[in-house]
Protein backbone atom coordinates (compact mmCIF):
# COMPACT_ATOMS: atom_id res chain seq x y z
CA UNK A 1 0.00 0.00 0.00
CA UNK A 2 1.40 3.12 -1.04
CA UNK A 3 1.55 6.30 1.52
CA UNK A 4 1.26 9.68 0.77
CA UNK A 5 4.47 11.69 1.46
CA UNK A 6 4.75 13.55 4.70
CA UNK A 7 5.69 17.30 3.64
CA UNK A 8 7.33 18.19 7.11
CA UNK A 9 9.31 14.85 6.97
CA UNK A 10 10.16 14.11 3.14
CA UNK A 11 13.41 14.80 1.84
CA UNK A 12 12.84 18.29 -0.48
CA UNK A 13 13.95 16.93 -3.58
CA UNK A 14 11.37 13.87 -3.33
CA UNK A 15 8.55 15.44 -1.75
CA UNK A 16 9.03 18.28 -4.70
CA UNK A 17 8.80 15.53 -7.69
CA UNK A 18 5.97 13.76 -6.13
CA UNK A 19 4.08 17.07 -6.79
CA UNK A 20 5.31 17.79 -10.12
CA UNK A 21 7.12 14.72 -11.50
CA UNK A 22 4.00 12.15 -12.84
CA UNK A 23 4.13 12.21 -16.51
CA UNK A 24 1.85 15.29 -17.44
CA UNK A 25 2.36 17.70 -14.37
CA UNK A 26 5.52 19.03 -15.84
CA UNK A 27 4.43 19.69 -19.92
CA UNK A 28 1.47 21.59 -17.99
CA UNK A 29 3.05 23.77 -16.10
CA UNK A 30 5.14 24.29 -18.71
CA UNK A 31 2.47 25.12 -21.13
CA UNK A 32 0.95 27.72 -18.08
CA UNK A 33 4.56 29.64 -17.75
CA UNK A 34 3.44 31.90 -20.83
CA UNK A 35 0.16 32.67 -19.52
CA UNK A 36 -3.42 31.21 -18.66
CA UNK A 37 -5.11 28.79 -21.28
CA UNK A 38 -8.34 27.17 -21.58
CA UNK A 39 -8.76 23.28 -20.74
CA UNK A 40 -9.04 22.73 -24.89
CA UNK A 41 -6.12 24.85 -25.44
CA UNK A 42 -4.35 22.92 -23.01
CA UNK A 43 -5.95 19.29 -24.91
CA UNK A 44 -4.62 20.26 -28.32
CA UNK A 45 -1.33 21.08 -27.07
CA UNK A 46 -0.76 17.88 -25.32
CA UNK A 47 -2.59 15.47 -27.92
CA UNK A 48 -1.50 12.43 -26.39
CA UNK A 49 -2.84 13.06 -23.33
CA UNK A 50 -6.56 12.22 -22.60
CA UNK A 51 -8.49 14.67 -21.31
CA UNK A 52 -9.42 12.41 -18.48
CA UNK A 53 -6.11 12.54 -17.67
CA UNK A 54 -5.81 16.68 -18.34
CA UNK A 55 -8.16 16.75 -15.81
CA UNK A 56 -7.01 14.56 -13.20
CA UNK A 57 -3.38 16.51 -13.53
CA UNK A 58 -4.82 19.65 -13.41
CA UNK A 59 -6.92 18.80 -10.33
CA UNK A 60 -3.63 17.66 -8.75
CA UNK A 61 -1.72 20.88 -9.52
CA UNK A 62 -4.55 22.72 -8.46
CA UNK A 63 -4.92 21.05 -4.93
CA UNK A 64 -1.41 21.53 -4.74
CA UNK A 65 -1.87 25.27 -5.21
CA UNK A 66 0.16 25.49 -8.32
CA UNK A 67 -2.37 26.13 -10.74
CA UNK A 68 -6.53 28.16 -10.23
CA UNK A 69 -8.81 27.05 -12.21
CA UNK A 70 -11.36 29.80 -13.16
CA UNK A 71 -14.51 30.24 -15.40
CA UNK A 72 -14.02 32.39 -18.77
CA UNK A 73 -17.29 32.77 -20.43
CA UNK A 74 -18.72 29.68 -19.97
CA UNK A 75 -15.20 27.59 -20.53
CA UNK A 76 -12.70 26.46 -17.72
CA UNK A 77 -9.20 28.55 -17.65
CA UNK A 78 -5.97 27.39 -15.96
CA UNK A 79 -3.47 30.43 -14.59
CA UNK A 80 0.10 29.54 -12.78
CA UNK A 81 -0.15 30.81 -9.25
CA UNK A 82 2.51 32.43 -8.15
CA UNK A 83 4.50 29.48 -6.33
CA UNK A 84 3.73 27.62 -9.40
CA UNK A 85 5.34 30.49 -11.15
CA UNK A 86 8.27 29.83 -9.47
CA UNK A 87 8.86 26.66 -10.69
CA UNK A 88 9.52 28.34 -13.80
CA UNK A 89 13.42 28.34 -13.93
CA UNK A 90 13.37 24.68 -12.79
CA UNK A 91 11.25 24.16 -15.51
CA UNK A 92 13.62 26.11 -17.96
CA UNK A 93 16.40 24.33 -16.82
CA UNK A 94 14.47 20.60 -17.30
CA UNK A 95 13.64 21.91 -20.83
CA UNK A 96 17.29 22.56 -21.75
CA UNK A 97 18.54 19.66 -20.80
CA UNK A 98 16.32 17.60 -22.96
CA UNK A 99 17.01 20.04 -26.30
CA UNK A 100 20.89 19.89 -25.50
CA UNK A 101 21.20 16.29 -24.51
CA UNK A 102 17.90 13.99 -26.10
CA UNK A 103 19.83 13.29 -29.06
CA UNK A 104 22.55 11.35 -27.23
CA UNK A 105 19.92 10.11 -24.40
CA UNK A 106 18.76 6.22 -24.91
CA UNK A 107 16.48 5.20 -27.26
CA UNK A 108 14.21 2.84 -26.23
CA UNK A 109 11.39 5.10 -24.40
CA UNK A 110 8.33 7.06 -25.94
CA UNK A 111 9.04 11.00 -24.39
CA UNK A 112 5.68 12.84 -23.44
CA UNK A 113 4.81 15.98 -25.43
CA UNK A 114 6.31 19.17 -25.00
Amino acid sequence: MRHALEPARACPFVYTLSVIGRRWRPALLWKLRAGPLHFAELARQLPRASEKMLAQELRALETAGLVVRSADAGRTLYTLTPLGGELGPVLAAVYTFGEQHREGMQDGYAPADS
